[in-house]
């Protein structure tokens, strides 16, 4: 996924943007960073300002271990044959300078974007998985890092990357000769520039609901930072195609304004493209969109909820014009998503594990492996620390509502009390239910599964596929598949 070595004039990365170049327009640029740690020699160093740290007191740094220029938005001290770019906005030049040094490789590629709460990741994977069997490769860039084709997926820090390692993914899949790329566009990169520069032919909306509110200000920023997507100019002819899940509130708001659109669901008649007749068991489900074809879909992830992330693919297939017979194909070829609805075999007992971290996705999580069990669900779960804090009493009620007995425990704690984050939760239950508490996550997953009998099912939420956990800044090993294996070996002892 490398792309070619360029070097690029520094004017020409900044053509068109409000700057002032301050020193030697023509200095040769090869690369971009915003960390002065990892600056290679004829870099362009972006002074970006943090939630805990202003790049522009690294800029120096960053010139020592050889920049060979700066993009502020003020005047630095810096020897005087380093040239200074002035911007009114580091993170929005730093998308134009990206989409320059890699000669905008969006233009080139197929480019669908998938926004929403939930539902993100599977659906990318199941757009990439009918692309191939379109015949097409495509990239995919989200939460389980970025990969092309059979790689093993790069493991990336966001889940949209920052514009300038964004561009050269996306320069890496074209130079390899992707046709496409499929992004999930998370509310944080819309918001801090990451994806203004990447031309989008689909837009896809999933769903809404509460995430997010600890980064913004309220549930209106939140959606409205995700209009952004469908609203932009896609830079290509005209604007992306919306894909519009009118199941949801938000899918039907954005449907009485966006030009163009296709609107798919499940329950609303009204949907272009509706599953109907749709069937669930434990190891997927079918279902059929008689405007599309006379024989039913087939996939093979279980949940009412994936049925919706299919449909959200097709619409997606759709609108880029892909024949039937490839997109039943795609579909039913997709066996597993790293982390979502994840079955750890374990006899008469159903495990899973899934990445569930928000109200709706519990509450989705926890009927769907309701549904597979004839004994109690046990539900082990916690919430993240320095996250939107106000959905941890919404997540407790809501397992202890449909789950028969909740194991609290923590999650990533970050710089919070562990304990403080429990109490968070607790604050939502009946403190008369049926609940544990137990901090070590470890500890909590052996506890349900030797709990657990013939029949049972656990479900254990909020981390899936991550391989750690976060207390303060140290990033701990830990797995919740593994932890899961380990306890069933102690059971079988």
């Amino acid at each position: 996924m490398m792309s070619s070595v360029i070097t690029e004039p520094l004017e020409h990365l900044f053509t068109g943007v409000p700057a002032r170049i301050v020193g030697d327009p023509r200095t040769p640029i090869t690369s971009l960073t915003t960390d002065s740690r990892a600056v290679k020699r004829g870099a362009l160093f972006f002074c970006l300002r943090g939630e805990h740290a202003d790049g522009h007191e690294f800029a120096a740094t960053a010139v020592a271990a050889g920049a060979a220029a700066v993009a502020a938005e003020h005047p630095l001290a810096l020897p005087p044959d380093i040239p200074i770019v002035l911007v009114p906005d580091t993170l929005a030049a730093l998308s134009k300078a990206a989409a320059r040094l890699y000669h905008d490789p969006s233009q080139a590629l197929t480019m669908v974007g998938v926004t929403g709460t939930n539902g993100k990741t599977t659906t990318t994977f199941f757009i990439e998985a009918i692309a191939r069997a379109a015949g097409h490769t495509f990239g995919v860039v989200g939460t389980l890092g970025a990969r092309l084709g059979a790689q093993a997926a790069l493991p990336l820090a966001n889940t949209t990357p920052f514009a300038h390692d964004l561009q050269r993914l996306l320069a890496g899949f074209r130079d390899t000769g992707a046709q496409g790329a499929v992004l999930e566009a998370s509310s944080h990169a819309l918001a801090l520039h990451r994806l203004d520069d990447v031309h989008f032919d689909v837009a896809v909306l999933t769903n809404l609901t509460q995430d997010h509110l600890d980064f913004h200000k309220n549930f209106e920023d939140y959606r409205d930072t995700k209009r952004r997507l469908f609203s932009r100019d896609a830079g290509k002819d005209q604007a992306p195609v919306a894909v519009l899940n009118v199941d949801d509130a938000e899918g039907r708001a954005l449907a009485s304004s966006v030009p163009r659109r296709l609107t798919y669901g499940v329950e609303n008649p009204e949907a272009l493209l509706r599953a109907t007749g749709v069937s669930l068991h434990a190891g997927g489900a079918r279902f059929s969109v008689g405007s599309l074809r006379p024989a039913p879909f087939v996939i093979q992830l279980p949940g009412a909820f994936n049925v919706a992330n299919a449909m959200a693919a097709i619409g997606a297939a759709c609108a880029l014009d892909y024949d039937v017979e490839a997109i039943a194909e795609g579909l039913a070829s997709l066996r597993e998503v790293p982390g979502r609805m994840v079955s750890i075999p374990a006899g008469d007992v159903g495990i899973f594990i899934d990445y569930a971290h928000t109200p709706d996705g519990l509450e989705n999580a926890l009927h769907t492996v309701r549904g597979l069990t004839s004994g109690r669900l046990i539900c082990v779960f916690g919430c993240g620390g320095n996250r939107d804090a106000s959905k941890r009493p919404a997540m407790g009620r809501i397992a202890q509502a449909i789950a028969d007995h909740v194991i609290l425990t923590t999650d990533n704690p970050r710089h919070e009390d562990p304990r403080a984050i429990i109490d968070d939760i607790l604050a939502g239950m009946d403190s008369t239910g049926s609940i544990d508490r137990i901090d070590d996550r470890l500890s909590a997953i052996t506890r349900a599964i030797q709990q657990a009998r013939p029949g049972d099912c656990v479900l254990i939420a909020g981390k899936g596929h991550e391989e750690y956990q976060l207390f303060g800044d140290e990033r701990r090993p830990f797995s919740d598949a593994q932890a899961a294996r380990a306890a069933l070996e102690q059971v079988a002892r």
